[in-house]
């Protein structure tokens, strides 16, 4: 069976750009459909007629409408495509406003190959597949709901002319939703020339606090206290996901991994049930509700929102560009077996099991130099390849 064929929408108002990117993309053209447009108002018209547009990639500066303006539109018309902007534009406010609507951002020139890479990431969904709607609401998404005590102390912080990056780094590592979009943007091209960052306290040390109040206070990303965290106990959410971090980084040294590689175990496990954010925003019975605060039943979120937490994390995460390490060790929490060979994904899997399932103390765990028999007798059992 042949693979399937990703339709890809290219927009740029420069004639020579749309050239240039015929003639890149010409080899490309056995796993790609691609289509040019000279323009927002073409780029609508191609995705009114075509049928299953898969990835819009735009420039940002053109006139009337602007690639900002332009993917908000795809956004509400046609949430499911992905949306990239690739512009020249070095400058704050013009990224800060393809922030929201615009799930990657590469800066030109692009190389090919680099393109290529992340427009097939975003096809790399192992987890099965979720249903609308879901599906949409992945899409549409374009601010996660912030704790209120969490945002408010950040406010502060930012607010304050004597903020310490500590403090700041420290608050938005409490936060599923602060963590998720600071890394986010600090691992876009436009901040990518430090490499692949996975710590909110590195972000912060690089961006700056100006930068950092530009995009919490600036950006309008976050949903306000009050906004729409709908039934989801957002402390409980923040606080179990801290745990399962902490945790996730002092197994993965315990199995000697690098201080690197515990830094994305870290991030996975705190954006593990990220998932969670999205389907937040849709309205269940108040019985149901409480079920999904109290436990985890993934056969109930799927019979009622179409996919669980870990599918519609490992799905937004994927689409924001995060790496296929952690992406993958979120989208492995579906499963009931532990990938022994997959150190990131075995901690985070079996930091969940012994703290969420078994009680064990994340901070012991965290510490990978604190011998607890209990835990390594656990962990013995866990080790299980599929």
């Amino acid at each position: 069976m042949d693979e399937p064929r990703t339709t890809i929408v290219f927009v740029d108002d420069e004639p020579n750009v749309l050239d240039g990117l015929r003639r890149a993309t010409r080899r490309l053209r056995d796993r790609w459909d691609t289509h040019f447009a000279d323009g927002a108002a073409s780029a609508l018209d191609l995705l009114e007629r075509l049928p299953g547009v898969d990835v819009v990639v735009s420039d940002m500066r053109m006139p009337g409408i602007d690639g900002a303006e332009l993917l908000v539109r795809v956004r509400e018309r046609w949430p499911t495509v992905a949306r990239i902007i690739l512009s020249g534009q070095s400058d704050h406010d013009a990224v800060f406003r393809a922030i929201g609507p615009a799930h990657q951002y590469l800066a030109k020139p692009c190389d090919v190959d680099e393109l290529a890479r992340v427009i097939d990431r975003l096809g790399d969904t192992p987890c099965c597949p979720v249903a609308d709607p879901i599906r949409t609401l992945i899409g549409q998404v374009d601010r996660l709901p912030a704790q209120p005590d969490q945002f408010r102390r950040l406010t502060e912080q930012l607010d304050s002319p004597t903020a310490r990056l500590a403090d700041i780094a420290a608050v938005i590592a409490d936060d599923v939703a602060l963590t998720a979009e600071l890394l986010r943007l600090v691992n876009s091209a436009f901040f990518g020339t430090y490499g692949t960052v996975e710590s909110a306290e590195t972000a912060v040390s690089l961006l700056g606090v100006d930068v950092v109040r530009g995009v919490v206070l600036g950006c309008n990303l976050f949903d306000v206290p009050g906004g729409r965290a709908g039934w989801l106990d957002l402390s409980a959410l923040g606080a179990r996901s801290r745990s399962v971090a902490t945790a996730s980084r002092g197994l993965a040294i315990r199995r000697g991994a690098s201080h690197a590689t515990g830094a994305s175990a870290f991030l996975a496990g705190m954006v593990s049930e990220i998932g969670l954010l999205v389907m937040s925003q849709l309205d269940v019975e108040g019985s149901v509700a409480a079920a999904l605060n109290r436990s985890v039943d993934l056969d109930l979120e799927t019979a009622v929102f179409g996919g669980h937490r870990f599918q519609v994390g490992h799905l937004l995460l994927g689409l924001w560009g995060f790496s296929s390490a952690v992406t993958g060790a979120v989208c492995g929490l579906s499963g009931t077996r532990i990938d022994d060979d997959d150190v990131l994904g075995w901690a985070v899997a079996a930091a969940r099991r012994l703290v969420l399932d078994l009680g064990v103390d994340a901070l012991a765990l965290g510490d990978p130099r604190q011998p607890i028999p209990i835990v390594d007798e656990v962990l013995a059992q866990l080790r299980v390849a599929p």
